[in-house]
Parts: C-alpha cells; structure tokens; sequence
C-alpha cells in the first residue's frame, strides 16, 4: 500500500508540474492556454491544487470506485485512448513546431 500511494504521489507531482508548470522553470499547459487564448480563465482555477484536484475527481475517482475487477477493461481501454491521443499530439506539435523553425547548419 506504501509503494502504491508513494507512486500515485509521484504521478500526481508530475501531473501538477505538467498542468500548473513549475516555481520559476516553466509554464504549465492550462496557464500557456489561457496567456494564448486571451487570458480569459480566473488565475485560481489555473493554481496547482485545483487542477490536481480536478484530475483526481474526474479521472482517478471513477476508476478507484469500480467494485468489479471486470471494470479495469474500460480503465485499460482509456488509458490506450488517452496514449495514442497524447502520441498523436506530441507528433502533431513537433511537426507544426519544427517547420516553423529553419535549422542553422
């Protein structure tokens, strides 16, 4: 139980940073969103906590409250889902990104 609550503590640490962005390093997505799209979203909706406690009710929650083991076949099923739409992303930007930028041989 120790090393399973240690590793979902890691996850949601890499999450928060992924989301909400670092200290000083770096900006999250939901805050690059919203300084590209206008600025639109209040900034407490955009702070670590709450975007954490977002992914945890919307997404880890129903899975956790599955009584039948025959359920994980839909958490596998998403979690595919959600992998190849994350691949498919990372390739889409690396694509849009890298023909935006001329290389300096």
């Amino acid at each position: 139980i120790i090393n399973n609550l240690g590793l979902l503590v890691a996850f949601l640490d890499i999450i928060g940073d992924c989301l909400a962005g670092g200290k000083h390093e770096h900006s999250g997505v939901a805050t690059y969103w919203n300084n590209h799209f206008g600025d639109k979203v209040p900034h407490f909706w955009l702070s670590r906590p709450v975007l954490v406690g977002l992914v945890i009710v919307t997404m880890i929650l129903p899975f956790q409250l599955r009584a039948n083991i025959n359920d994980a076949k839909y958490t596998s099923a998403f979690a595919l889902t959600f992998a190849a739409c994350f691949i498919l992303t990372i390739t889409g930007l690396g694509i849009v990104v890298g023909s935006h930028h001329e290389t300096h041989d």
